[in-house]
């Protein structure tokens, strides 16, 4: 997926046939390889991060930390990517407005936003969860190293 979102994002979109030749219009504007950096470094770090916790066996104080850097970067990057509509290509959705002109019920005229406003949700949704998850790990960590007979090893 990295290697398509990096070298051919363009790849991602509507293919329509029509008379032997086939288009292709992008879900993704140019506006999206602004973050391209960011999205590299955050999943670097992230698959460097499960890297480390294969080789040692158990999560780590330092693995919690750097798994949280990681989870808070992943989230700054995707609420900036979806802060509006920019990061979409506006001819995607006109195209898939032509597509589906022959339904009953046309699709609203702000879709874009709203799937913007739902991955901002769903981001800060799986972000808190996470977060408590790594977080209660952290807790347990602490735990352990204080001796807490409580808290199998």
């Amino acid at each position: 997926a990295m290697i398509v979102i990096n070298v051919n994002v363009d790849m991602i979109g509507i293919y329509l046939t029509s008379g032997g030749t086939t288009t292709i219009t992008p879900l993704l504007s140019e506006y999206f390889a602004i973050f391209l950096p960011w999205l590299n470094l955050s999943i670097g770090l992230a698959i460097v991060i499960e890297g480390v916790k294969l080789i040692t066996g158990r999560w780590t104080m330092p693995l919690v930390v750097g798994s949280l850097v990681q989870k808070t970067l992943g989230l700054i990057i995707t609420l900036q990517m979806f802060a509006d509509t920019l990061i979409f290509n506006p001819n995607f959705f006109s195209e898939i407005n032509h597509i589906f002109s022959a339904a009953a019920t046309p699709l609203p005229a702000d879709l874009p936003a709203r799937i913007c406003q739902v991955i901002v949700i769903v981001a800060i949704v799986g972000f808190a969860i996470d977060l408590l998850s790594t977080g209660w790990k952290g807790v347990r960590i602490m735990l352990r190293l204080t001796g807490d007979p409580q808290i199998k090893k």
